[in-house]
C-alpha cells in the first residue's frame, strides 16, 4: 500500500545510529542495515535519505510488500528488516500465518488472504517470527530486544 508508511514504523523500531556489536553476523551495522547484507552501502556514512532508498529497493520493494494491503506491507517489511534477509523466507512465515501456501511468493491466493485476514492473523505473524527467532544462534544476544521489538510492531501496527 504505502512504502512511506510502513518505513515511518520500522524507522521507529531501528535504532539510528551505527553499531558493531560483538557477536552480531551482520557486523558493521547503521539504521539497521548492516555491512554483511549490504556490501556496497557505506555503513556509518549513509544519510537518511540512502537509508530510506535502501530499504526501499532491497527491503520493501524486493520482496513485493507493496503488493500487500496495509498492515501486510508492513509487517512483512518489518520482517524482511529484522533480522535480515539472511533468515529463512519471512514471505512463507507470514503466508502459514494466514493459512495459505507457504511458497515464499505473493500470489493471488496470498493476496485474497490478506484481504480477508483479521488481526489476528498480524498477531499470528508476529509470534511465527518471535518463535523462529528464539531459535537463533544469536538469540542469547539479541531476544530480549526482539521481543520487544515486535510488541512495538504489533502496537504501532494497530495504533496507526
Amino acid at each position: 500500500m504505502s512504502f512511506e508508511r510502513a518505513f515511518a514504523i520500522t524507522a521507529q523500531l531501528e535504532k539510528w545510529d551505527t553499531t558493531n556489536t560483538r557477536g552480531d553476523p551482520g557486523g558493521l551495522t547503521q539504521c539497521g542495515l548492516s555491512k554483511v547484507y549490504n556490501p556496497d552501502l557505506d555503513i556509518g556514512r549513509l544519510t537518511p535519505q540512502q537509508v530510506q532508498a535502501a530499504y526501499r529497493t532491497r527491503y520493501y520493494d524486493a520482496h513485493n510488500c507493496g503488493l500487500l494491503p496495509w498492515p501486510w506491507d508492513a509487517a512483512l517489511f518489518d520482517g524482511w528488516v529484522n533480522p535480515g534477509p539472511g533468515s529463512i523466507s519471512i514471505t512463507a512465515e507470514m503466508q502459514l500465518a494466514l493459512g495459505t501456501f507457504p511458497d515464499g511468493a505473493i500470489g493471488p491466493a496470498t493476496l485474497l488472504a490478506a484481504q480477508h485476514a483479521g488481526p489476528w492473523h498480524v498477531a499470528e505473524f508476529v509470534r511465527r517470527r518471535l518463535v523462529r527467532m528464539s531459535g537463533a544462534t544469536d538469540a542469547n544476544l539479541f531476544l530480549q530486544g526482539w521481543t520487544n521489538r515486535l510488541f512495538q510492531l504489533a502496537y504501532l501496527i494497530g495504533s496507526a
